[in-house]
């Protein structure tokens, strides 16, 4: 700006005229700073609010459209293998607690050698788990002898003499002995080989 009065002061060089002009701009974009800070969060609210807000509500439509058929299209299927499942899971102690046949057969051989005096023609599973030997023997006290024996033996439990006949033809003792393997003594012993 010129002024036509009178002036007592110097004139200030170019240099320093430039250097205020500078001060002065910078001075006005500090001060519009703020101003602007506040109209890019106005537009990156309303952006989110018009455009993001939109993708987001079509996803949530979508996740809810498979929810739903989820939960009503497919849940007698779900029910199904959740029962399956849960059935499964149940077992599993079951499974987990499984006698291999052979240690049946083991077993026979290690307690019983070769005896005429009785003889065991038949061994098998019940439904439950336990086991169960089918013992010919020359009369009842031979009978629970064998059994006797099945009882000393550690990794066996619940011997039961389930029943007894007296055979007239062939004058003998036939009997079924049923028992649990002891698995808790079982399992130690199986890590250790």
């Amino acid at each position: 700006m010129k002024t036509y009065g009178f002036n007592l002061l110097p004139q200030k060089s170019r240099a320093l005229v430039k250097k205020e002009d500078k001060r002065d701009n910078y001075s006005v974009a500090v001060a519009l700073l703020p101003f602007l800070s506040v109209v890019i969060w106005l537009i990156v609210v309303l952006i989110n609010s018009l455009v993001v807000e939109s993708y987001k509500q079509s996803w949530q439509n979508a996740v809810n459209q498979k929810n739903e058929r989820i939960n009503v299209q497919l849940a007698p299927i779900l029910i199904q293998h959740g029962e399956l499942v849960s059935k499964t899971n149940s077992l599993a102690g079951v499974v987990v607690n499984d006698i291999n046949p052979e240690r049946l057969f083991l077993l026979l051989d290690q307690i019983y050698q070769q005896d005429p005096t009785f003889t065991i023609n038949g061994y098998g599973r019940n439904p439950d788990g336990s086991f169960f030997v089918n013992v010919i023997a020359q009369d009842y006290l031979r009978l629970s002898e064998v059994t006797r024996r099945f009882t000393d033996y550690r990794f066996i439990e619940k011997v039961t003499l389930v029943n007894s006949a007296f055979d007239e033809k062939s004058n003998t003792v036939q009997g079924t002995i049923k028992f649990l393997f002891n698995y808790y003594e079982i399992e130690p012993q199986a890590q250790e080989q």
